[in-house]
Parts: structure tokens; C-alpha cells; sequence
């Protein structure tokens, strides 16, 4: 049963998403108390600016406090400035890496911001960009570090994207491919596939005047889920990307981008993990069920899946027990997540069959130091959140035919 602090942020940010929908809403029945745990709740989702309408020009506006107030300006103002930051450096990216024939689509970032009411309100610390040619990635690198962004070896930790910096820390990520690497073969291969003929999937939209290239709505929108799906496989996700997927089903798929969502989501065998995704939204945040491109699955299921994105808040960073959901079950789960991270972790020294005992060694040392020393926790209790969080994730049929 949601309590109703859980409520009240959900009618908030429903109040935001959809102006048209205002006057079925109702915020009489919430508490001073509920007020403050929805502003605490939506400060650790980072989406204070989607309740900052119903916080300040809707009936609730008379039961919030003026500190609260004054926070809630302070950090959508702060969310706000940042946003036109980033879009502008998006652009200016994008433009200096196409006068050297480096075509790249942005992949989250003022791509889903634009499916907003207002697109400044959705927060973004970073500029994510595919480049469409992976061939092309080095002489990427070496065009933005020629026009002044940081290159940093401590950075490069991950086998799907580079990153940079600009000179005022903002970290733009070069993409190779659109998400690193799942424990599932199948699922990985038909996404090096679809990457194959994504050039054929690309448009463009216009912001503030100025031109970005994006994929094709259905093909967007499977990468949002790939993108949830990624954090959910970590650590989870936080409410805001439930977010992207309400405001981008809400304003609307045609029959066309429907049916390219509906392929690629089965082709990957992740129709359960969308129906989840979409069903939680249509439950919990708002969507029109008619806009949805398959059938709703149980609100008990979405009930589950919400309790642990609201644990998690912001990409799983208030739990630190979490590790990543385990691809199978027992300790040969166990076995094949540690292998997949592994991997992930070395992803050419990996391929060196005779070294990979000593890459197990080195992976689990870092594993059991981080959990000490940075995390504050014990690896029987990661472990156990892990073992439950992966029961949940088998319920919602991820990769299984």
C-alpha cells in the first residue's frame, strides 16, 4: 500500500507532465509531513523541478513551508541554468565534430528533455553522443581534445563509451554503443544489430533554433529502455527515467514507430521488462493506457518494481548493498555476474583465456576493498540484496523467451 507521501509525489509530478489533466488531481488530503518527505524524495530522484508547479502554483501551494520554498527555487533554478549549459555545449560538440565528418545522434540529454512541458526542468549532468560510425571514434577523441576538452585515463573505465571533459568539469561521453554490454549473448548481439542500421533510423528536432539529430521515435524510445534497463541490471534507477517514458508515450508513437518499438523490445526479449516500465507509468505517473503499444501487466508486478526504484533513488546510489541483478540462479548466478563484470571490467585482457584466473583474482579484490572501504558494507549483505533484487527481476521475464 503506497503511503502517502509516495502519492503526493507521483500527483506532483503528474501536474507537471500534464497541464490538461490538472483538474483531476487532488492535493487536499496531504500533510505537512507527507509535503517534506516528497520534497526529500524528490531531491534524492533528482526531479525537485517536476514538483516544483504543484508546489508552488496549485492548491498545495498554501501547506508548504517557506524554507522548502526557498530550497525548491534554489535547485530548479540551479536545474534550469544547467540545462541551457548543456544544450549548448550538446550543440557545440555535435558541430565540431561534423565539420570533420563525425556524424553523431544525442542519446538522452535534450533528446528526452524536448518530450517535456518544460524542457529545461529535466536534470542532466552530462552530454551523451552516438557516434554513428564507431570506426571513428579516435579521430573523435582527438578533435575535441584539439579544441580544448580534458582527456582523462582515470575516466575510461567503461568499454562502451569515452569520455572527455570540458574545461568546467562537464563530461561529454563519446558512444561506441548504445549500452555496455548484458549478461545475455542473444540479446547483445541482436543490439549490435540494430547499431548496424542505425544510420537509417536518424532525425532531427529544434531547440531555442538550433538543429540536434536524434533517433526516430521508436527507436528512442527502445533505447531509453535500454538505458533503464542498464541501471536497473546495476543498481537500479531512480523515478526520473520512469519519467522519460511517460512524457515520451504520452505525447505520442504513430503506428510506424510503434511497430519498430514492438520489434526491437522483442527481438530482445525485453517484453516484460517494458511492460513493467509502461504499466508503472500508466499506474502510478499518469500515461494514457491507450498510448501504450502492448497490454498492461498487474499492478501487484508494478507495485514490486516501484518499491525498488523508490529504494534506489538516482541510478541506486541510497542503497549500498546493491549489486548488480544476477543472471541466474544459486551460486552459478553468482558465478556468471562476476565473470560478466569481469569482462566489463577488462574487456581485451578477457579474451586471453590463459589470464582469466588472474582477472577473477583482481575482480574480486577490488570488489571486496570497494565494499569496506567505499561502500561501508559487507559482501554477505550485497549478496543477499542481490539474491532478492534477481528474484524480482525473473518475475518480469528479462531475456527469457
Amino acid at each position: 500500500m503506497k503511503r502517502s507521501s509516495e502519492e503526493l509525489l507521483y500527483n506532483s509530478i503528474k501536474w507537471f507532465l500534464y497541464p490538461s489533466k490538472r483538474d483531476s488531481l487532488s492535493f487536499e488530503e496531504y500533510s505537512s509531513e507527507d509535503i517534506e518527505e516528497t520534497f526529500a524524495a524528490a531531491k534524492g530522484h533528482a526531479v525537485v523541478p517536476f514538483i516544483f508547479d504543484a508546489f508552488t502554483d496549485s492548491p498545495l501551494k498554501e501547506k508548504v513551508n517557506e524554507d522548502i520554498i526557498k530550497e525548491l527555487k534554489g535547485i530548479t533554478k540551479q536545474t534550469v541554468l544547467q540545462s541551457y549549459r548543456l544544450i549548448f555545449l550538446t550543440k557545440y560538440v555535435s558541430n565540431i565534430l561534423r565539420e570533420k565528418g563525425i556524424e553523431t545522434v544525442v542519446l538522452k540529454g535534450v533528446a528526452a528533455a524536448n518530450e517535456y512541458p518544460e524542457l529545461l526542468y529535466r536534470k542532466s549532468g552530462d552530454v551523451d553522443l552516438y557516434i554513428l560510425d564507431k570506426s571513428k571514434i579516435k579521430e573523435a577523441v582527438e578533435t575535441m581534445k584539439n579544441a580544448g576538452f580534458l582527456f582523462f585515463d582515470e575516466d575510461q573505465k567503461e568499454n562502451h563509451q569515452t569520455v572527455l571533459q570540458s574545461r568546467d568539469g562537464i563530461k561529454i561521453e563519446l558512444h561506441t554503443m548504445i549500452t555496455e554490454p548484458f549478461s545475455d549473448k542473444r540479446a547483445n548481439e541482436r543490439i549490435a544489430l540494430f547499431e548496424k542500421g542505425i544510420k537509417e533510423c536518424t532525425e532531427s528536432f529544434y531547440v531555442f533554433g538550433n538543429e540536434f539529430h536524434t533517433l526516430q521515435r521508436g527507436a528512442f524510445a527502445f533505447t531509453l529502455l535500454l538505458h533503464a534497463l542498464q541501471h536497473f541490471m546495476r543498481a537500479g534507477f531512480g523515478i526520473k527515467l520512469l519519467c522519460d517514458m511517460a512524457a515520451l508515450f504520452e505525447n505520442g508513437l504513430n503506428d510506424k514507430e510503434k511497430e519498430t518499438y514492438l520489434y526491437l523490445v522483442n527481438d530482445c526479449r525485453l517484453s516484460g521488462f517494458s511492460k513493467v516500465i509502461l504499466s508503472s507509468c500508466v499506474y502510478f505517473l499518469g500515461l494514457d493506457a491507450d498510448k501504450v503499444p502492448h497490454e498492461l501487466c498487474e499492478i501487484e508486478k508494478c507495485e514490486v518494481f516501484l518499491e525498488d526504484i523508490l529504494k534506489a533513488e538516482e541510478f541506486g546510489r541510497n542503497d549500498v548493498n546493491r549489486m548488480a541483478v544476477l543472471s541466474g540462479n544459486g551460486l552459478w548466478g553468482y558465478f556468471k555476474e562476476f565473470h560478466h563484470q569481469m569482462k566489463l571490467s577488462f574487456p581485451k585482457a578477457s579474451k586471453v583465456f590463459i589470464i582469466i584466473p588472474i582477472l577473477w583474482v583482481i575482480t574480486l579484490v577490488r570488489f571486496l576493498i570497494n565494499n569496506k572501504k567505499v561502500r561501508k558494507t559487507t559482501a554477505g549483505e550485497i549478496f543477499k540484496n542481490a539474491g532478492e533484487r534477481s528474484r524480482m527481476a525473473k518475475d518480469l521475464e528479462i531475456f527469457e523467451r
